[in-house]
């Protein structure tokens, strides 16, 4: 790769700034899984502080970007040479008001294509920040998304074990739009100062993109009778939830402390369960009736989107004293509580010819409180911006999984000497 850049700035103040990418990647590989890409990227941006109108900053600007793939993997209704780019202009206004008012604006319009495949839209966001006290600040957002499906998304074409992976050129691009409203409020405690952040959001999409499981192909046993993944739009999803965040040091006599935790949880659902977001392909017998979001799932109840963790939590802590450092992390993960009902089927399958053993259901039906993580570490300082380190991740040597079938990481150690030049 190679990452050129230009930064000027003008006598009266305007900023200037060029930024450019070239970068190729070869990836040698059997089973037909070699690919290559290369990608070229390309930014100019401008930004003027206009003092006449207030303390008002504009930024300006303009993207392009392209990609060239070559890959046997992504041969679905190609032959594996795709292209795609994706270009944009952006404008966003940030003005202070009264000291104590940030108001912040911006429209940005993107124009993406995929071999002859195109489409370009607008997007807006907005956002203000209100400081209320001394140490007490509101602020909220407004904005849109719109994706636009990836050459692998549309035309990849493998297998995995019995399960093939069926391209999608029509896939459509998704859009959605964010709401965000929080409060953050600094504090004091004698020796130990720090803020508490609290924010609610909620994003709605439209043609939501998932992968999802249905009779795509042709009915024939040699090709699993036509079962499959692929990535299709299912219709509408909403995330909405809260989240908490501390941050704050301090000391205790002769040893400093700093502390950082956050909580974040979600309520992910489908808001078309009943769409019926694809047609089946003509086959003479159909395994599975036409994929809406209640008959592709292992547990539709309260429409939670599949393979979502709705709830995270973290927490730190470090004390040094003089040159000795010591710190423990906690993590939790809640379980998954939703999958592809036909992971669960294939599972408890009796019959020789549709059956793939994973162990999934009893994993499902047994997991359902979720996994907390400890993490250590302890280190000393030899000299002034030389520090060694011993660090264990996960020092309970916990068995899990944020997805069913996908095992995380062990216990693991490491020392690790930092050296500041």
């Amino acid at each position: 790769y190679l990452d050129p850049f230009v930064n000027y700035v003008t006598s009266h103040g305007m900023q200037h700034s060029v930024k450019g990418r070239v970068h190729r990647q070869e990836f040698d590989n059997d089973n037909d899984q070699s690919n290559s890409n290369t990608t070229l990227h390309g930014e100019y941006q401008v930004q003027q502080r206009v003092e006449a109108l207030g303390d008002l900053v504009y930024t300006a600007g303009v993207v392009a970007r392209g990609v060239t793939s070559e890959a046997a993997l992504y041969s679905g209704e190609s032959d594996g040479n795709n292209t795609s780019s994706n270009t944009a202009a952006y404008l966003q206004l940030d003005k202070k008001f009264f000291g104590t008012l940030s108001l912040s604006g911006g429209v940005r319009y993107e124009q993406f294509r995929v071999n002859e495949d195109e489409a370009s839209q607008p997007v807006f966001r907005a956002g203000a920040t209100y400081q209320l006290l001394e140490a007490t600040f509101l602020r909220a957002s407004y904005g849109q998304g719109f994706r636009f499906p990836t050459i692998g998304e549309r035309y990849i074409r493998t297998a995995v074990g019995q399960l093939n992976i069926y391209p999608n050129p029509e896939l459509r691009p998704e859009t959605s739009w964010n709401l965000e409203g929080g409060i953050k409020q600094g504090f004091k405690i004698g020796r130990f100062m720090g803020y508490l952040d609290a924010v609610v959001f909620q994003q709605e999409f439209e043609d939501y993109v998932e992968f999802t499981f249905g009779q795509w192909g042709e009915f024939s046993v040699a090709n699993l009778f036509g079962l499959g993944f692929k990535s299709v739009n299912t219709g509408g999803a909403r995330v909405s939830g809260y989240e908490f965040e501390l941050t704050g040091k301090g000391a205790i006599g002769n040893t400093e402390i700093m502390v950082l935790a956050g909580y974040t949880h979600t309520l992910p659902i489908s808001t078309t369960p009943d769409y019926v977001y694809a047609e089946l392909p003509e086959a003479p017998v159909y395994i599975k009736p036409p994929p809406t979001y209640h008959n592709t799932s292992s547990d539709p109840t309260d429409d939670i989107l599949k393979y979502r963790v709705q709830d995270l939590f973290r927490a730190d802590v470090q004390a040094t004293y003089k040159r000795l450092m010591g710190g423990v992390s906690v993590r939790y993960n809640s379980h998954v509580q939703n999958i592809d009902l036909i992971f669960v089927e294939l599972d408890e399958s009796t019959s020789p010819v549709v059956r793939l053993d994973t162990g999934v259901s009893e994993w499902m039906d047994t997991h359902r409180s979720g996994d907390t993580l400890l993490d250590a570490r302890i280190g000393y300082e030899l000299s002034k911006g030389t520090r060694v380190a011993f660090i264990v991740n996960n020092l309970t040597n916990v068995k899990y999984a944020l997805r069913p079938l996908s095992s995380e990481a062990m216990r693991s150690m490491q020392v690790q000497l930092s050296v500041e030049l």
